[in-house]
């Protein structure tokens, strides 16, 4: 739960076009944005926190996660909801 994986738009779209379409944000790009490292987006992403789209080819590629506007304020409001602070 939480990771979708955008195979049909891999099959059609290559992850740059992919990106501006979905408005798509890197780990990095979020990390920054919330103030917090890196580590701790994914470790949102693996624990199911955050939702996200898995862009990874399968072949042993680091794992290549993005997020949209849409699952980044979700998120924000889910840790609001809960009195949890980013």
């Amino acid at each position: 739960m939480g990771k979708e994986k955008v195979t049909l738009l891999a099959d059609k779209f290559t992850r740059s076009e992919a990106k501006k379409i979905l408005n798509l944000h890197s780990v990095k790009e979020v990390s920054k944005k919330l103030g917090v490292n890196e580590q701790s987006v994914r470790s949102w992403i693996a624990n199911g926190e955050m939702r996200c789209y898995n862009l990874s080819n399968g072949k042993g590629e680091r794992k290549f996660y993005k997020i949209s506007d849409q699952q980044l304020e979700e998120f924000l409001l889910q840790k609001e909801n809960k009195g949890e602070l980013v």
